[in-house]
Formats: C-alpha cells, structure tokens, sequence
C-alpha cells in the first residue's frame, strides 16, 4: 500500500532536522571536526537497513544497529571516541523518537482519503518539471520525467499512460477516461514520493553514476545486464536494484541487492555492473555475498565493480586477490575520471553535468570460469573503458583548472527548491 504523501513529507522534513541537530551535535563537541553531516548520516541510515528486519521506517534508523559504525565513522573523521559515542547515541535516539512519536502522529492523524484525494500539482516549463504537493516543491527534467514515466508504464499492469504532458487522450472506443485520470494521478503521487525520498537522504554524491560512453562497452562486451546499486533516477538499465523498494518498485526496482535472494543471480548466465556507495563496511559485506554467490554458482556469472582504489581497504584487498579476479585490474587515477552528477535528475543542466573524481577509483572485475570464457576481460577493453571515463574528467578540467568539488559528502539540501508556502 502506498503511503500517505503527508508521511512522505514529514519525512523529509525530519532527514533535514536530523541533520541540522547532528550538525549542532559536532560543533559542540569538536571545534575540529572534518567532515559533512549529510554524508555522515546517508552511510549510517545505509548500514543500519542492511540487516534491519521488518523496519518501522524505510529510511530513518529505529534500532541501534549501525550506531557503532556511526561512532566508528565520526573517530575516523576526527571526534574523540568518547565524543563520538554520545554524538552517535544522540542521534540514533533522536531518529527513534522522530519515527515513533513524529511520524506516527502524522500517519494516525491523516485522513486518508482526503490525503488521496489531494492531487499532485504538475508544472512544465521548457525542459523541467515541477511537482508540488503540500507545500513541497520538487524538481526534475523533463528527460527523467519521462524516463521515469516509461519505467512505470511497463513495470505497472495499469492502463497506459499519456505519452506526453501536452497530447490529449485519444478519444477511441471503449475507452475508460476516467480510469485514465486515476491512474495519471496515482502515477505523479508516486512519482512525487520516489523524487521526495532521494531529495530526503541527501548526500547526491553517493548517486553518482557511470558516464554514458561507459555502458555500450559492458553491454556489449561484458554481457552487463542489471546493476546492483542504482536507483529509479540514475538507472542506466531496465533491471537494477536500488534501497527502497516501497517507493523503487513501481519503477522497476527489484529491491535492496542485499535482500535478492540467491537463486536470482543463479539460475542462469548473469553479468551485473556493480558501483556500490564508497562505504567500506557495507562494501566488505558486500564482497563476501559476491563471493559466495561465484563460488556457487553453475553458470556463467560475472560483476564488474567500481570502487575507491584504497590499499588500506579490507574490501579493496579482498578484491584485488580474489581467486576470481581478472587481468588487469584497470586504475583510474585521481582528476582523470569522471561521474555523472548524483543529482542529475533535477534539470537538463544537472542531467548533462560530470563530477571529476577526487580520488583514484578501480574497475575490478570478477568472474568464474564460465563467465571468462563467454565474456573475455581484455587489456584493449580497459583501455577503451579508460578513455570513456577519461573524456568527461578532461572537459571538466579544461573548465575550472583548479577543482575544488568534492566527490561525496555534498549537502543537498537546496532551500531554494525545498519548501514554499503551504498550498
């Protein structure tokens, strides 16, 4: 059942609460503190739902189940460990009490039926697409727009949607328009919920996808046909797994790649793109799932990962010494390559844009012996994925010499776009 756009929205009221009281939580306790508060808490709210069981909340942590990596994180980042346990443990309470007392007054005191019966409000204009619902203001291309509205229509058993914001419905016999109607507005309301809740986690950064030149040569050479960590708004393919299922589904998700089962990647000759969020203890758990579905598997099964080339890492180690890695291991160096922007769902401009990679990356690709002998991993192949990667990060260079942008950590919380009054 879909939630009430109330709750969608309260929710994105407290992700930006919490993280103006961790923000206030740092400054009083370490003036020294290196680090932003967004990407603080976008890798814990992603380490506590690994393994949260039946979660009260799709978002906001309700267990203390990733406050130890919490605390962990904020030492690394520069807290005194005694600091860093009371900051975590402050937080972690304040998301509880938002999900028991704030949200649950919001979802017992709406009226549904009014709560559905209030339509999204949907603006053109040029290249963008405005949503409006509740005093809420979302953002997005019109590329996406109706990238998203494709997405849905073959992933929904509905009635077909409009093509376009401004054809009419054909007036064919038999019709149903009001059938239709209904079904464009359950379409925007879950539309509104999906941008509402990427635009809540923040952090855009840990959205960044793979330039576009790069996915011609997985397809095509490497046998890619579904990414595990991807979302409705940077999905490059048809089957992709992304972290919410509940607003993710309609559009194709397949859900959290943690939560897949098994046989899923087993049942038959499987290649997945693999671009994980930059989060080491989630990448260590997800090496090990990798691993065990390789050594399990009776076809032909291959991931082509992209991660921080870190020789500290636990999970870059493990690897780069897999019995199942590929020759060669392909290094994109620091300023030579390039994302597409994380939040390139929100404009034509945005859409279009790159962000250069402050850090040195690593493609690392791992397959078990039927998989090379269907999809061989050449020194060629690097070299043209290289050379993909490579041209965004040279354009962004000739721009601004000196670039000051960082990778991840980013806060997307634009005031500008978030909120205007109630309508």
């Amino acid at each position: 059942m879909d939630e009430p756009l109330a709750v969608v929205v309260e929710r994105r009221h407290l992700c930006k609460e919490l993280v103006d009281h961790l923000a206030a939580l740092l400054d009083a306790e370490a003036a020294h503190f290196s680090g932003g508060a967004s990407g603080l808490l976008a890798r814990w709210m992603m380490l506590s739902k690994i393994d949260e069981v039946a979660p009260r909340d799709p978002v906001l942590p309700c267990t203390s189940t990733g406050d130890v990596e919490l605390a962990a994180d904020l030492t690394r980042s520069g807290l005194e460990a005694s600091a860093a346990s009371r900051v975590a443990a402050a937080v972690s309470s304040a998301s509880r009490a938002m999900v028991e007392e704030s949200l649950e007054r919001v979802r017992v005191q709406t009226d549904r039926d009014r709560d559905e019966a209030m339509a999204v409000d949907v603006a053109w204009n040029d290249d963008a697409v405005t949503l409006r619902w509740g005093g809420q203001r979302l953002s997005l291309s019109d590329a996406h727009y109706r990238r998203l509205r494709s997405l849905y229509e073959r992933h929904t058993a509905s009635l077909p949607l409009l093509h376009s914001h401004n054809e009419a419905y054909s007036d064919h016999q038999n019709e149903d328009v009001g059938s239709k109607a209904r079904h464009e507005a359950l379409f925007h309301r879950r539309l509104f919920a999906l941008v509402s809740r990427y635009e809540a986690v923040g952090a855009a950064g840990y959205q960044a996808a793979l330039p576009s030149a790069v996915w011609p040569l997985l397809v095509d050479h490497l046998g890619i046909s579904g990414e595990l960590f991807a979302s409705p708004l940077n999905a490059s393919l048809d089957r992709f797994c992304s972290a919410y299922a509940d607003t993710d589904s309609w559009f194709g998700s397949l859900g959290s790649a943690f939560a897949l089962e098994d046989d899923m990647f087993l049942s038959q000759d499987m290649a997945f793109e693999v671009n994980p969020p930059f989060v080491e203890a989630l990448m260590v758990r997800l090496v090990e799932r990798l691993h065990r579905l390789l050594r399990s598997s009776s076809h032909a099964l291959a991931f082509v990962l992209f991660v921080p080339l870190s020789a500290d890492a636990a999970s870059y180690r493990a690897l780069s010494q897999s019995p199942y890695v590929q020759a060669p291991l392909l290094e994109l160096p620091r300023l030579g390559h390039a994302y597409r922007e994380g939040a390139q769902h929100r404009s034509a401009i945005h859409a279009a844009a790159h962000r250069l990679a402050l850090h040195a990356s690593a493609l690392i690709v791992l397959q078990n012996e039927h998989a090379q002998r269907l999809w061989p991993w050449t020194t060629a192949l690097a070299d043209r994925i290289k050379q993909a990667f490579a041209a965004p990060a040279t354009a962004l260079l000739q721009e601004t010499p000196m670039p000051t942008a960082t990778l991840i950590d980013d806060n997307d919380y634009d005031d500008d776009d978030e909120e205007e009054e109630t309508l």
